[in-house]
């Protein structure tokens, strides 16, 4: 009898779907060009006075998910460090190395456990982001769109240095702004 409940359980439930979805840039201007992006964007001031913007992007990231229905949930998004790409190549070993220690921890993550209700409309989403090794909690803002053939998710969220015990870049004659913008766009 009991299999039997199991058994008509498993065929009345909609179908769980593990989805998985890769993006990978060859180079920093083929990635921030993608439909399918992560950036981030910083501030450095030299000299006590000239500010520079500067956008990075992750040249590689996978992004893993459950959806049953009109749901989605366990969202995983895995960036490799060295997948990280400020277009300038100093920047990005001191990035690499001094910031996020890429050879001990050679990727950062970020789970969302959802669920998120795949219906338009913005709303936050609470989770964690791992960073050389040690999990914080983020705060997501998130746009779900229609599209053709699926939706698209857009969203930011900000992080900051000294809250995520990442080393400070700054030296002598530039000093690196604590807050980092992320920002990213997805088609599923």
């Amino acid at each position: 009898m009991k299999s039997l409940l199991l058994m008509l359980l498993f065929f009345c439930l909609p179908p769980l779907m593990a989805r998985e979805i890769t993006v990978t840039s060859s180079n920093y201007k083929e990635a921030l060009s993608k439909e399918n992006f992560i950036k981030f964007d910083m501030e450095s001031t030299k000299i006590g006075f000239i500010t520079d913007d500067f956008t990075g992007v992750a040249r590689q990231f996978r992004v893993s998910f459950d959806e049953q229905k009109n749901l989605i949930s366990k969202i995983v998004v895995v960036v490799p460090i060295k997948g990280l790409d400020t277009d300038i190549n100093m920047r990005n070993e001191k990035m690499w190395e001094t910031c996020f220690s890429a050879t001990k921890y050679p990727e950062l993550k970020v789970d969302l456990p959802g669920p998120v209700t795949l219906q338009e409309g913005v709303s936050n989403l609470e989770g964690y982001i791992q960073i050389r090794g040690l999990f914080y909690p983020i705060s997501i803002k998130l746009e779900l769109k229609k599209r053709e053939g699926g939706m698209s998710a857009t969203g930011t969220a900000h992080v900051s240095l000294k809250q995520t015990n990442i080393p400070d870049p700054s030296i002598f004659i530039a000093s690196v702004r604590d807050r980092i913008d992320l920002s990213f766009h997805l088609n599923f």
